[in-house]
């Protein structure tokens, strides 16, 4: 009897720790970014020291290049990850792979991102970006001064941008470095409904309209000029190039003559914040200015190139999938995560850390030349403290809220819109003179649009309602 009574007893202690045991079990999170692995695994790491009851792990396309060639064979053989980074959306969303975020967003009771960030599609978030990079232009202050052209200033406007053009466009100097950035950047600031490239700002559809006329007339005009450097070897490969750019610029290339500081402006994004370490600059000096505005008093509005990430439909833990995506994008706690890693990065210890990684995914030091997520006055502040950004870059990034996204990364049909007809339209017709914007723009227009139409079409998505 006694032993019966132990065996019963012993039974019900073991029932009472049940609950226990099931609390403690955790759930478990797959991540995958084709970005830097090691930084990856150090942040999910910390994110499981900070979220007891979530065990967030790499899965095993982190670390290395993945399109949607992979997460197809991912999702045929069950075994997409939870939370991973897109390169655009027409195929995650026409596959039914993405979460709607909208929910979890709303829930929010402190907003840490910008609106300008986030992608959306028929009412519906999937991507939040995890790694902004911004656009403006890079002012050479040395070569203004010595052409006497006075240093504007950031509140500078779409004339003083064209007149600087003009009069640094000297016997051995150019106005201009990337002639095309005036129609994919300089359109927006003239245009409010217009983002990157002409596309509108809902991402539906072209605008083809005066202001697209007018970009393309005063490309047209600066390369006409001889003002623009990158027209020169325009056409030409290789041997023939290098000749050519030795003949006019003295160097074998457009950028060599760039970075010996032959160029008044260099429209370009915020990666180029560390020309001053870039093999052969050349000394002088310079400003990171935000783009010019239409009018003095009006807002700059910040080009914005953002890597998404989204969480997949049917992962099995939506709340805690969620917060591991939060955690790499608009978290500011992982952000200080990432700035503790980034600041005790030690690639030897890595390497022991991690034997699974081949020795090329380790950097020689974890670079933090990119914006995360969240924006919060001490998110900023601690990525200045970290990059030493040049003055101007405080105003382009003051941009990003009233900014657009990169079209390429959010615009369903972007590429055969603009690389199939657009862009081919422009160079070979509109910039050589056999036709002219005013005539074609409401058929060009037709065209982009349609194949814009066709990619969200394919998402389940009727742009005709």
């Amino acid at each position: 009897m006694k032993k019966i009574l132990g065996l019963f007893l012993a039974a019900l202690l073991l029932l009472s720790c049940l609950p226990a045991l099931a609390e403690s079990e955790e759930t478990v999170v797959t991540v995958a970014t084709w970005q830097n692995s090691i930084l990856m695994e150090e942040m999910l790491e910390r994110f499981n020291a900070t979220h007891p009851g979530i065990k967030a792990v790499t899965h095993e396309l982190n670390g290395g290049w993945f399109d949607h060639t992979a997460l197809l064979e991912a999702a045929a053989s069950g075994s997409m990850p939870d939370v991973f980074v897109i390169t655009t959306p027409e195929i995650p969303v026409s596959n039914g792979w993405m979460m709607d975020l909208t929910p979890y967003l709303e829930a929010e009771t402190e907003k840490t991102w910008y609106d300008a960030t986030i992608m959306k599609y028929d009412g519906k978030t999937y991507i939040l970006p995890y790694s902004i990079y911004f656009y403006g232009v890079i002012v050479n202050k040395t070569l203004l001064n010595e052409l006497n052209i006075p240093i504007p200033g950031y509140d500078w406007t779409v004339d003083e941008f064209f007149s600087i053009i003009e009069q640094a466009s000297k016997p051995g100097y150019y106005g201009i470095n990337g002639s095309d950035a005036i129609i994919t950047h300089i359109a927006p600031q003239l245009n409010p409904e217009t983002g990157w490239a002409l596309i509108n700002t809902n991402l539906q559809e072209y605008n083809l309209d005066d202001t697209f006329i007018e970009v393309v007339n005063r490309t047209k005009e600066v390369r006409d000029r001889g003002y623009a450097i990158d027209t020169v070897g325009a056409g030409l490969e290789g041997d023939e190039y290098a000749a050519k750019c030795q003949e006019v610029l003295g160097t074998d290339s457009v950028y060599n003559a760039y970075l010996q500081g032959k160029v008044a402006l260099t429209p370009d994004f915020s990666w180029s914040l560390s020309l001053d370490t870039a093999d052969g600059f050349g000394g002088w000096d310079w400003d990171f200015y935000p783009l010019p505005v239409s009018e003095k008093g009006n807002r700059t509005r910040s080009g914005i190139v953002a890597d998404g990430a989204g969480i997949l439909a049917t992962t099995a833990n939506p709340d805690a999938a969620f917060e591991v995506l939060k955690w790499i994008t608009y978290s500011p706690e992982g952000y200080q995560a990432r700035l503790e890693i980034a600041e005790s990065y030690d690639k030897d210890e890595m390497m022991a850390k991690y034997p699974q990684y081949t020795e090329d995914k380790f950097e020689a030091k974890l670079g933090m030349a990119d914006l995360p997520g969240c924006f919060t006055a001490e998110t900023i502040q601690a990525w200045s403290a970290i990059n030493q950004p040049k003055p101007g870059a405080a105003y382009a990034i003051a941009g990003i809220p009233y900014g657009y996204v990169d079209g390429y990364k959010c615009v369903p049909g972007w590429s055969p819109s603009q690389w199939d007809i657009l862009w081919p339209t422009i160079n070979n017709e509109l910039l050589t003179g056999n036709k002219a914007a005013a005539d074609i723009a409401v058929e060009l227009k037709e065209k982009c649009d349609a194949a814009v139409a066709e990619a969200y079409a394919a998402m389940g998505i009727d742009l005709s309602k």
